[in-house]
């Protein structure tokens, strides 16, 4: 058997993002298309860990969702991971768009500023344990 560990949250239904991203083509993985649009559809089944850093609310889960995709898509290397600063401004853009005040969107943003992308880098790909 095989699976990554340091998961949260599990989605119960497929979510839609329109993101700052405009792939030549789609990009498709398991759980995430990307289309040329910017349109990101996330599938029911996607994991992730909820908003790093920061207390889970509900103005931010879902644009954690959204920002967790992304740099999964980077650590893939189907996005470039140079580009984690647009990632970000779209994680801040979701957040004002649930409801987040202007100054928890900017505290946020600023916080992930100060990762520099780090966790969108290919060598943070989460591990695969073996059992």
């Amino acid at each position: 058997m095989k699976y990554r560990s340091g998961y949260k949250y599990q989605l119960a239904q497929d979510e839609a993002f329109k993101t700052s991203f405009r792939p030549r083509e789609e990009i498709r993985t398991a759980r995430i298309l990307l289309k040329p649009s910017g349109l990101m559809i996330i599938s029911e089944g996607y994991c992730w860990d909820g908003a790093s850093g920061i207390v889970d609310r509900s103005t931010n889960l879902k644009a954690s969702l959204g920002h967790d995709a992304l740099y999964q898509l980077m650590r893939m290397d189907r996005l470039d991971y140079q580009k984690w600063k647009t990632a970000d401004d779209d994680f801040c853009k979701w957040l004002r768009k649930a409801g987040a005040w202007g100054i928890t969107a900017k505290l946020d943003g600023w916080g992930l500023r100060l990762m520099r992308g780090k966790f969108a880098r290919p060598e943070h790909r989460k591990e695969v344990h073996c059992v």
